[in-house]
């Protein structure tokens, strides 16, 4: 998980598909916007976060154009023509809903209705009298 003071939790709506890039020294990595509804009613933000190596294989994998996703990372910051850039940095991702099937309600398993386990028979010990079988009051004294 990021740093307490340096991170995000998102949820949108995946743009488009993921598509794999490679920097120069062979690392993967892909750039994923999100639709995120903002702060007004009829107001959406467009997020562009970056996964890199198996997160973004992963997004390439199992995540499509319309899936609906959380995301969490952390924010970094560089230097870009005199000018200081902001980046959205993933650290992982949970996919909520996806757009390829309908979102239907999912019915929870019913539990099977339980039987009784039968009991145990008590076995006789060998060598010793079976009270209870004998019709004698233990509480008798001898």
């Amino acid at each position: 998980m990021a740093q307490a003071n340096n991170s995000f939790i998102v949820s949108g709506r995946i743009v488009r598909d993921p598509e794999i890039r490679l920097t120069t020294k062979q690392t993967k990595y892909t750039f994923v916007t999100l639709a995120v509804k903002g702060m007004s009613k009829d107001k959406v933000d467009f997020l562009s976060i970056c996964f890199w190596e198996k997160l973004a294989d992963n997004m390439k994998a199992y995540c499509h154009k319309g899936d609906l996703l959380t995301v969490c990372g952390h924010i970094s910051t560089f230097k870009k023509e005199e000018k200081t850039e902001v980046q959205l940095i993933a650290d992982g991702f949970t996919i909520l809903a996806n757009a390829s099937k309908k979102e239907e309600p999912v019915a929870e398993p019913q539990p099977e209705p339980m039987q009784a386990a039968p009991q145990p028979q008590p076995q006789p010990v060998p060598g010793y009298a079976d009270v209870f079988s004998q019709n004698v009051n233990p509480f008798t004294p001898f």
